[in-house]
């Protein structure tokens, strides 16, 4: 929302080119050329966040290179036949997802494994010890 709105103050610039609008050319064009740089450090999070989880949790005999190669070639992919093709693709596996997730809540709550009361204290010090966690570079994570 932040950058639609930023983009509908400035019509007919592009994003990178509002910064020099706004901040002047001495301040708004550094600011311009360290954008980007944003975008690659959370890419670089979320493929460290893979390399981290995906081996342990999901495919613990795997090597974490063969996990981080294959899912940059289909990132790459991805990418390079546009959004469009990965609009589609969303359409076409958004309710597989949603099935295999029913599935999956179901199986895990029938198996008698969950026991809701080790949920419990909920909070037990209260949110300062979450907020250390998130803040700040919780806050800026995406959706790895």
């Amino acid at each position: 929302m932040v950058y639609v709105s930023v983009t509908n103050l400035n019509p007919g610039l592009t994003y990178i080119e509002c910064y020099p609008k706004q901040f002047g050319k001495w301040l708004g064009t550094p600011i311009a050329w360290l954008h980007p740089l944003l975008f690659l450090y959370i890419a670089g999070r979320i493929v460290a966040d893979i390399n981290n989880l995906v081996p342990s949790t999901i495919l613990p005999g795997t090597p974490p290179w063969a996990i981080l190669a294959i899912f940059i070639i289909v990132i790459g992919y991805a990418l390079f036949l546009g959004l469009k093709v990965m609009g589609r693709l969303a359409e076409i596996i958004l309710p597989f997802l949603g099935l295999i997730y029913i599935v999956e809540v179901i199986l895990i709550l029938s198996s008698g494994v969950v026991d809701l009361d080790n949920l419990f204290p909920l909070l037990d010090k209260g949110w300062n010890r979450v907020w250390k966690v998130v803040w700040p570079l919780g806050i800026i994570q995406s959706y790895g």
